[in-house]
């Protein structure tokens, strides 16, 4: 019963990796179609591509994720510390989670304020 559970398991990876990638191809396309019917030429579409400008990464937006994923990971790390050091519930760890994230994001928000240009 194991083994097929495993093939199972094994399959339906494989399945959800393949769902991903025709997912992310068929955006792409719809994309692209929809570039053309706006009326851009192929040529306009192959050089936003190639200077970044479609779907390039905001500098300040992996900023605001590394922010959150920091401070996820501290809230993680102090859990682990009070829970030991206290004997706390496991619960601690939702609340630090959720408390040190938003305070990544205001950080995060901070920051962009900061840069963002002043009319």
């Amino acid at each position: 019963m194991e083994g097929i559970l495993g093939i199972m398991l094994s399959a339906l990876l494989f399945l959800i990796i393949g769902g991903v990638i025709v997912f992310a191809l068929l955006t792409k396309h719809k994309e692209r179609t929809t570039m053309l019917d706006k009326g851009f030429r192929p040529e306009e579409i192959r050089e936003l591509y190639r200077r970044g400008a479609v779907g390039s990464p905001n500098a300040l937006s992996s900023l605001k994720w590394g922010l959150v994923f920091a401070a996820i990971g501290i809230a993680v790390i102090l859990g682990i510390v009070l829970e030991s050091a206290f004997q706390l519930q496991e619960g601690i760890y939702f609340g630090l989670i959720a408390l040190f994230g938003g305070a990544g994001l205001m950080l995060f928000y901070a920051i962009a304020s900061k840069k963002a240009p002043q009319p």
